[in-house]
């Protein structure tokens, strides 16, 4: 499959598809979930592909077949953000286009094309050719992030990593900051759940510190004395203009990508990213931190439980 994916890439010989260079805000894990479903895509089409973002080029060494621009050749088209409504077929004319280049901040066009997409990649989920995208395009994080969480692990022996989010940044209207305690519902089910787990010299990264608090042993380090510092849990735009903004949450993805054991949030890309880019691990567990569902085409809630492929997207 990697073979396959890593042959060479002719953006002279058709329209690429990528991603544009402002994601709105569109933080660092949908921008890692959207760059995976594009690629997936421009593979099945055979198109070149295209990574704009600047955090995303700035946070990963990215293979050399994939493009940093739209070549010119092309004017450059975006595909509408609600195009899980569009016809499937209307989308594959689009997508087959040899006159535009198309580019989309979102990562649901896979789903139009899942038959075909485990026909090409010889899976039985699509969340498998995922993964094969991730590992290609993700694996390898700058030295400077590498380097902060190596040292890191290292200093704390951590074996185990946890990322718990709460909704906060949806729930709680707390200005520039939306993360913290402020009333949101956290089920004391999977509180419970967590707290059985056999987890020692773990990290536990969250947007609740009443949440982190409950889970928290005395072989476990806190995001702040992990750290060392108050650290940056924001990275809400793709423009990038401070570096330490992005170091922050990329050493906790990297921390995250390394554990040997993981727990991570059924509602949260930036989780589900990491474990897409490096595969399941036979102890990695997934919690649901939801109250009730928040749409009623969502998935049922649970507890916690051991990470299957068809959790990740």
């Amino acid at each position: 499959m990697l073979h396959s994916i890593t042959q060479p890439y002719g953006p002279n010989r058709l329209p690429c598809l990528g991603d544009p260079l402002d994601h709105g805000v569109n933080g660092l894990g949908n921008q890692l979930m959207a760059a995976m479903s594009t690629a997936l895509v421009a593979h099945l089409f055979d198109k070149c592909i295209v990574i704009q973002s600047p955090l995303l080029r700035a946070a990963f060494h990215l293979p050399t077949k994939v493009l940093t621009t739209f070549p010119d050749r092309f004017s450059v088209l975006r595909l509408p953000d609600e195009s899980i409504t569009l016809l499937s077929s209307a989308l594959s004319s689009a997508l087959s286009s040899r006159t535009e280049h198309y580019e989309t901040r979102w990562w649901w066009i896979k789903d139009h094309f899942k038959d075909e997409i485990k026909l090409r990649f010889n899976v039985t989920h699509v969340e498998k050719a995922m993964h094969a995208m991730g590992a290609w395009l993700f694996s390898t994080p700058r030295a400077s992030i590498s380097k902060s969480t190596i040292f890191l692990m290292r200093r704390y022996r951590i074996g185990a990593a946890l990322h718990l989010r709460t909704f906060s940044d949806a729930k709680c209207p707390l200005g520039n900051v939306s993360y913290g305690d402020c009333g949101q519902c956290v089920p004391h089910r999977s509180v419970s759940c967590i707290n059985r787990l056999r987890l020692k010299n773990a990290v536990v990264f969250g947007d609740s510190p009443s949440l982190i608090e409950k889970v928290t042993r005395s072989t476990f380090k806190n995001e702040s004395t992990y750290f060392g510092r108050d650290t940056s849990k924001m990275v809400s735009s793709s423009r990038i203009q401070d570096t330490n903004a992005m170091l922050d949450p990329m050493v906790v993805w990297n921390t995250l990508r390394l554990a040997r054991v993981r727990v991570v949030s059924s509602t949260s890309t930036f989780s589900k990213s990491v474990v897409l880019v490096s595969g399941i691990r036979r102890r990695d567990m997934m919690v649901d931190l939801r109250c009730e569902k928040d749409h009623r085409s969502d998935g049922d809630l649970f507890t916690c439980r051991r990470v299957v492929w068809q959790d990740l997207v």
